[in-house]
């Protein structure tokens, strides 16, 4: 691959090296372009764009191919194809006159630009770049229902654009900062714009949340179940305390049921690289103040398996096992029988100065009861930490302002303003 740096590229959105500078209330006026990870793993791309659409060369910006309305890249014998014409680069970026008009990709319309080139496959990824606030508008609609109160709209667009500068601070690719599903947060371009979007990001505009002049990893979450969690309960991040949650009592994931065969359970286990034999037993070691499982103990007939709650619920999938807000009935025992090894003797000596323990054991079989299915009874949605969506909801509908539920929801954290230095 062409060892260049790829040139960024700004004619409307400004691609920018920046520092953040947090203040109690200096306004602004910013443009942070916010690259997102759009499609990761691809061997065809198609553009469609009213205004024309022109592909250069990421490393030299020259111009490479153009069309009046649509395009589709595509890789074919290790190499980039724009339609029929074969590039000599592995990075480009397809551009319109305008960058407010949507482009189409695969059929989804999106504002910016984009960066289309060779993943780690060698496979085609494409980063939409477009400006911050645009991308809240789409990000809004993909978090929270367009029918949420205002004042709920506003605080998920104060979440919203924390969490994302965070992570312009913290990129976990050197391509892009941000991926548009719920691995980060759920854009979806323009078709997650709405008038209510747009208007909850303009009337907070630069305002973001903050510990000790620090933006934080500002995490929210559909419902909590009553009780938000510990961002190092789940997370690297001790930025976020947990808080006693009365308003998300109406939403249809207040609790939920969800039961796994046993065999599923070890099955997702294994298949996620941990060495699980036939399980026994799965109960929480430790919970929070709120009564949810941080830790579990899975018991099997190798060992037990210590494991992190929210790392279950990965292993498991996000939308069958919904939090780690449960408890857990074992269900249906069968009988099995197991041999184990019970060490009888030790012996010792020494060889060449070293220590030498010999160990001599015995086999037996031993039978017991263990469940096939493990039931498990929940709370909320989510991974629980920072804002409960739901209980906003409650809250604006009580009368709180969005400066009120952020207050709520992250404890001890400031509301400030943010520009930028170049």
């Amino acid at each position: 691959m062409n060892n260049m740096r790829l040139k960024n590229y700004s004619v409307f959105l400004s691609a920018l090296v920046f520092v953040l500078i947090i203040s109690s209330g200096v306004g602004f006026c910013y443009d942070v372009t916010i690259r997102v990870g759009l499609l990761m793993d691809q061997y065809a791309v198609s553009f469609k764009c009213s205004s024309g659409l022109t592909v250069k060369d990421a490393y030299t910006m020259k111009d490479v191919a153009s069309s009046p309305e649509k395009l589709v890249i595509k890789i074919n014998d290790g190499s980039i194809f724009v339609d029929k014409t074969r590039l000599q680069t592995g990075f480009v970026y397809v551009m319109t006159k305008d960058y407010q008009t949507p482009v189409y990709v695969n059929g989804a319309p999106y504002r910016g630009y984009f960066l289309v080139g060779f993943n780690q496959n060698k496979h085609l990824m494409v980063i939409n770049h477009l400006g911050l606030e645009d991308y809240l508008a789409g990000v809004l609609g993909g978090e929270m229902p367009a029918g949420f109160p205002v004042e709920a709209q506003k605080a998920q667009a104060v979440a919203a654009r924390t969490y994302v500068l965070y992570k312009v601070q913290n990129p976990p690719s050197k391509y892009y900062d941000v991926v548009n599903d719920t691995g980060d947060q759920m854009y979806l371009g323009v078709e997650g714009e709405s008038e209510n979007s747009r208007n909850a990001v303009k009337s907070t505009r630069s305002q973001v949340l903050a510990r000790d002049g620090e933006i934080i990893c500002a995490y929210y979450h559909s419902c909590c179940g009553g009780y938000t969690t510990d961002s190092e309960n789940v997370f690297k991040s001790d930025d976020i305390d947990g808080v006693q949650c009365p308003y998300c009592a109406g939403s249809p994931n207040s609790t939920w049921q969800q039961s796994y065969e046993s065999q599923t359970i070890q099955w997702r286990l294994k298949n996620a690289g941990y060495d699980v034999g036939k399980i026994f037993s799965i109960k929480a070691s430790s919970k929070d103040k709120g009564g949810r499982s941080v830790y579990l103990d899975i018991v099997h007939e190798n060992g037990t398996l210590h494991i992190q709650s929210a790392e279950f619920r990965r292993v498991m999938g996000y939308r069958d096992l919904k939090s780690t807000f449960f408890s857990i009935t074992p269900q249906k025992y069968i009988s099995y029988r197991y041999t184990k090894k019970i060490a009888t003797s030790r012996s010792g000596g020494s060889f060449n100065g070293k220590e030498i323990i010999t160990v001599d054991y015995k086999v037996i079989n031993e039978d017991t009861q263990i469940p096939t299915v493990f039931a498990f009874y929940g709370k909320g949605w989510g991974h629980g930490v920072g804002m409960c969506q739901w209980g906003a909801r409650g809250m604006a509908k009580n009368g709180s302002n969005y400066k009120q539920i952020l207050n709520f929801y992250y404890p001890g954290i400031d509301l400030c303003t943010v520009s930028s230095k170049k």
